[in-house]
């Protein structure tokens, strides 16, 4: 599933892999969330518990991954690699996904501008949406039932 980002006249596109995290979004977005700039991540909070289930105890997080912060209910980005914020023992995370864009470009936003955040649907050259792969998913285990 793909997020569409915006602020001003930014935007930036996520995928999200997480099974989780993408049935608790469907059901919050679209929001309209400030923007939080922290240290070495971009982080959005999110008006709900929690969207990820249990905290990975072995998380690596690098430039451009997307994951949830437990703990302050924040959507983050990763600005870079090995970030330092992974070894606080208070920080309790999962890896959701990952943004489709350039960092350099993501580092243009400013702390306390509004973002929008929303489902990104993709369509073929003929209009029509196309398929995410939980929606193939669905409809081969309908087929097969079917049979």
């Amino acid at each position: 599933m793909k997020l569409l980002f915006k602020s001003n006249n930014y935007s930036f596109y996520a995928q999200i892999f997480n099974p989780l995290a993408i049935n608790a979004v469907k059901k919050i977005l679209p929001l309209e969330v400030p923007v939080l700039v922290l240290c070495e991540r971009i982080c959005f909070s999110i008006p709900t518990t929690n969207i990820a289930g249990e905290e990975d105890k072995n998380l690596k997080i690098k430039e451009g991954d997307l994951f949830w912060d437990i703990q302050k209910k924040y959507l983050c980005i990763s600005l870079c690699s090995n970030s330092s914020f992974i070894n606080d023992p208070v920080f309790k995370g999962v890896k959701i996904g990952k943004i489709l864009s350039s960092i350099d470009e993501l580092q243009q936003l400013k702390e306390g501008v509004k973002a929008s955040i929303s489902l990104f649907e993709e369509k073929n050259v003929s209009g029509n949406r196309i398929l995410s792969q939980e929606e193939i998913d669905i409809l081969i285990k309908q087929l097969l039932k079917e049979k």
